[in-house]
């Protein structure tokens, strides 16, 4: 049996341990390349959404054909092993393969289950107007035309399920909204305007349930900003690290409460990144395989599957037609398991502290209870609830003095933690390690204990996630 007086590991060492562990349990996570035979014809700057009446992800955009036949326009959807075509869709006054924004926005309104289709129709691009469609399953029904003046396609739409809005933005009437209360869809002048970024070339646009509000990513160049939606105007945050050129597509994880999205340098020499956005703060997840740079992308959660599909984009050379999908991995968690043995003051209760969960680029905190009112006490970390050099856990204390009490984690580091009368707190900053697990459990002194002066607590089972 291992001494619990080991030295202690280092957080660096902890870390790359904790990676080891990960790459060899080989876990289903991070992006995948999806791509098969049958698909979607390559596009840009077309839309996604998830349909929760249908069951699949949904997609419209619009391509040249072949041929010499011109552009045209269509619908498929993903059910995660194959696309169908769907019919054709309406088809943008500008060609979107040859521009770089957003040429459609497609959105679904929760308090129906409406899906909308927005663009930009008319015979002039300069002075076509956005018009919105509903998707009936098998064609597409216009609700509203003529809502906004607009001189281009760059457009962004989005459900705000505090609000019960969808709402429309362009980026060349950037102080007008189009908004949906679930009867008519309205233009209303916002009380507060995007600012900063002199032409918009890109928009994307999602809930983040964080802060409860619609955050609009725009980028232009290596100038991006992110603004929320109140109700009645935009307001910007300024996070502290994003991606320089911006988010080429946002979707929201319902599951995980946060907005994923994938950057758009795609002039840069390095892959595209993938990023978490939750209040206002962007957190980039280093994940091992990507897709390759682009832009004018699009994107969905699928909530059933706990993915997000990503299809096409363009590097401002030539489009993609691409399917790609990604899993995050299991929630972020805490569950308690097996039980402390009885000290001087009851039973040690580990816990996590308050709401505390170990997502990733936060500090993750526990709390232990009923110590002796003083005395030092040892966090221990181990990366197994099963093994601990060859003996199988848990490991009954009975031998060592210490009836009733069990060691229920192997112990790669074990921590000292402060005792403040009879409660103990730990934290630890959680690396970017999508699934990881690990153990934790408190060993406090205790003298009037047993014969081995030392207590345990129940054992807590650790999931890194978002």
């Amino acid at each position: 049996m291992h001494s619990l007086r080991e030295p202690a590991v280092s957080i660096p060492l902890l870390v790359a341990s904790c990676a080891a562990v990960l790459a060899a349990a080989g876990m289903a996570q991070g992006w995948v390349d999806r791509t098969g035979p049958n698909g979607p014809t390559p596009r840009s700057g077309h839309a996604m959404c998830y349909d929760p009446v249908r069951g699949y992800v949904l997609m419209v955009g619009q391509f040249l054909a072949a041929g010499g036949a011109g552009y045209q326009a269509d619908a498929w959807s993903w059910d995660g092993s194959q696309w169908t075509a769907r019919g054709p869709a309406p088809l943008l006054t500008v060609p979107s393969p040859s521009y770089p924004g957003s040429g459609y926005a497609l959105a679904v309104h929760g308090a129906t289950n409406e899906v909308f289709l927005a663009g930009c129709v008319g015979s002039v691009p300069n002075l076509a107007s956005s018009s919105v469609w509903r998707w009936e399953g098998a064609a597409w029904t216009v609700v509203a035309s003529g809502v906004e003046a607009v001189s281009g396609t760059v457009l962004a739409m989005a459900h705000d399920p505090v609000r019960q809005q969808t709402v429309l933005w362009s980026a060349f009437r950037p102080n007008q909204a189009t908004v949906y209360d679930g009867v008519a869809w309205t233009t209303r002048t916002a009380t507060s305007t995007p600012q900063g970024v002199s032409i918009y070339d890109h928009a994307a646009m999602a809930f983040d349930p964080a802060v409860g509000k619609l955050v609009l990513a725009l980028g232009q160049n290596l100038n991006a900003r992110f603004f929320e939606w109140n109700g009645h105007g935009w307001n910007q945050r300024i996070p502290p690290v994003a991606p320089p050129a911006g988010l080429a597509a946002l979707s929201t994880d319902t599951a995980r409460g946060v907005v994923v999205g994938l950057d758009r340098d795609y002039l840069s020499l390095q892959p595209c990144h993938t990023w978490s956005y939750a209040d206002g703060a962007p957190t980039r997840l280093p994940l091992a395989v990507e897709p390759t740079l682009r832009q004018a992308t699009a994107m969905a959660y699928a909530p059933v599957r706990d993915v997000h599909v990503l299809f096409g984009g363009s590097n401002a050379m030539y489009a993609f037609g691409d399917t790609w999908e990604l899993d995050l991995g299991p929630l972020a968690g805490v569950t308690a398991y097996g039980a402390g043995c009885a000290g001087s003051r009851g039973v040690p209760q580990l816990a996590a502290l308050g709401g505390s969960l170990p997502r990733v680029g936060q500090t993750f905190t526990t709390r232990t209870t009923n110590l002796p009112l003083g005395g030092p006490a040892f966090q221990l970390l181990g990366f197994s609830d099963v093994d601990y050099g060859g003996a199988p856990l848990p490991i009954d204390l009975t031998l060592l003095g210490a009836p009733g009490c069990w060691l229920r984690t192997s112990i790669e580091t074990a921590q000292p933690v402060g005792n403040v009368l009879g409660n103990a707190t730990w934290s630890i900053a959680i690396p970017p390690l999508l699934g990881a697990t690990f153990y934790v459990q408190t060993a406090p002194f205790d003298l009037a204990a047993n014969g081995l002066a030392l207590t345990f607590s129940n054992g807590a089972r650790v999931v890194v996630g978002l």
